[in-house]
């Protein structure tokens, strides 16, 4: 008989949390670094802040930089001049990695 007297727009109470449901969890390390990459295998521990700022664990960036670049040279017909996707790869890298430490903040 409650039920019929309170109006459709009245706010229900919501069911009590049962061991921490709903509550925010935050992570110890809140980067989205993968730790045990092969950044951190493979390269001196002096080069592992620069590859970070770099990003160069993350390659998404230096492929879609590089894949149009190549893909029009091959159309365009190679000539034997096999060194432009070289140099298509090394300024894709450059270019991705210059302009993602240009844009980090500072820690």
């Amino acid at each position: 008989m409650a039920d019929a007297l309170e109006s459709p727009t009245s706010p229900r109470p919501s069911p009590p949390r049962r061991g921490g449901e709903g509550v925010a969890r935050v992570p110890a390390d809140p980067s989205d670094i993968h730790h045990g990459d092969w950044v951190e295998r493979w390269l001196p521990r002096w080069a592992e802040p620069y590859a970070r700022l770099a990003r160069w664990d993350r390659p998404i960036g230096t492929w879609l930089l590089y894949w149009p670049c190549a893909w029009s040279v091959a159309l365009a017909g190679v000539d034997s001049r096999w060194d432009l996707f070289l140099w298509f790869a090394l300024g894709a890298f450059a270019m991705r990695s210059g302009a993602r430490s240009g844009k980090r903040p500072t820690m």
